[in-house]
């Protein structure tokens, strides 16, 4: 069962699309961007390689920080789409390497980490 946040996403992203697919110039660009994702939770990132890809964008997904970097370095993406929390390198450091390393490339940070203001406080009770 999808959650209405899921629901609202792919509506939000259905009409970015359709704007996309105007005759403008710069829209038409747009839906022809390189897309590098990454995510450690595999099944997320390439669920949201294959939303992209049918959606007319060219994507490529990594699964790390390091590997993210270094196709970032080969291909020169226009936009990465990242998770925040990841192991060993995280996607505000991947997202300050990559904008270093491609000036144009724009960003998007993501996290499914849950959590309220409680579980941030020092010695809160872990959530059930």
């Amino acid at each position: 069962m999808r959650g209405r946040a899921t629901l609202d996403g792919e509506r939000l992203l259905a009409k970015w699309i359709c704007v996309c697919d105007s005759v403008n110039p710069v829209s038409l660009a747009f839906a022809m961007a390189r897309i590098l994702i990454v995510d450690d939770e595999r099944v997320i990132a390439d669920t949201l390689s294959i939303i992209l890809s049918k959606s007319g964008f060219s994507t490529m997904t990594a699964y790390d920080g390091e590997s993210a970097l270094e196709l970032a370095r080969a291909v020169h993406p226009d936009l990465l789409i990242s998770d925040v929390v990841m192991p060993e390198m995280t996607g505000v450091d991947l997202a300050i390497a990559v904008t270093e390393t491609v000036p144009g490339c724009k960003v998007l940070l993501f996290s499914g980490a849950g959590g309220d203001r409680r579980s941030a406080r020092k010695g809160a009770p872990p959530r059930a």
